[in-house]
C-alpha cells in the first residue's frame, strides 16, 4: 500500500528532526567555542553566578521540570553551568544522574498526559506541537520517544502525548533512558569546544 501524503508529512517531520539535531549540536559547540575562545572570563562570571545563586539541587529542579512539563529553559543551558562550575569535576556520575532524571521526569510526563491528557486546559496548551507529535507517535511508537529523547523535539511534549494517545508504559520507559547518552554526547560538546576551537584556530 502507497503511504498517504499524511505518513509522507510524519517521515519528512522525523528526518527534519534528525538533521536539525546534528546541525543544533554543530551550532552549540562552535557557539561555545567561541564564548569560551574569546570570552572566558565574562562565561565563567555568567555561570558561577547561576550556580552560586540556584545551587546543583537547583539546577536538577530545573531540569526536571524541563523534561516533566514546559519551560522555556532548555537542558543544554544547565549543562553550559554544569561545565563551567566546580561541578565538572564529577561530569561522569553528574551526567549520568542528570540522564536518569531525565528519563524520570519523561514517566512523570507520560503519566502527566495519561491521567490528564483529557482535560480542555491540557489540549489547549499542547495544541500547536499536537498534530505534528500526535502523528509521530502514531505512526512510529516508541521510536518517536526516541526522536524525542535525542533530537531537538520537546522531550516533554513527545511523553505527554505518548500518555495522551496510550502508548504501553512498558513500551515507553525503556526507550526514555536514550537520555543518558543525549547528555554525555551534549555535555563533551559543550565542555570540550573551546579545546576544539583552540586546535582549530
Amino acid at each position: 500500500m502507497p503511504p498517504s501524503g499524511d505518513d509522507d508529512d510524519v517521515r519528512a517531520y522525523a528526518r527534519r528532526s534528525v538533521v536539525r539535531a546534528v546541525v543544533v549540536l554543530v551550532l552549540l559547540l562552535v557557539a561555545v567555542g567561541v564564548l569560551g575562545r574569546w570570552y572566558a572570563p565574562q562565561l565563567l562570571a555568567a555561570t558561577g553566578w547561576v550556580y552560586a545563586h540556584v545551587g546543583f539541587g537547583g539546577l536538577l529542579f530545573i531540569l526536571f521540570l524541563s523534561d516533566a512539563v514546559i519551560t522555556p529553559i532548555p537542558p543544554d543551558a544547565i549543562l553550559l553551568v554544569i561545565s563551567k562550575s566546580e561541578l565538572a569535576a564529577q561530569w561522569p556520575a553528574i551526567i549520568l544522574l542528570i540522564g536518569v532524571q531525565s528519563a524520570v521526569a519523561g514517566c512523570v510526563a507520560w503519566t502527566f498526559g495519561k491521567k490528564l491528557g483529557h482535560l480542555r486546559v491540557v489540549q489547549l496548551v499542547f495544541g500547536r506541537f499536537r498534530s505534528k507529535n500526535e502523528a509521530l507517535v502514531r505512526r512510529y511508537g516508541r521510536w518517536a520517544v526516541a526522536l524525542g529523547a535525542m533530537t531537538p523535539i520537546p522531550f516533554s511534549v513527545t511523553c505527554w502525548i505518548a500518555g495522551m494517545f496510550g502508548m504501553r508504559f512498558k513500551d515507553f520507559a525503556p526507550v526514555t533512558l536514550l537520555r543518558v547518552p543525549r547528555f554525555f554526547i551534549y555535555y563533551v560538546a559543550i565542555a570540550f569546544a573551546d579545546d576544539v576551537m583552540r586546535v582549530i584556530l
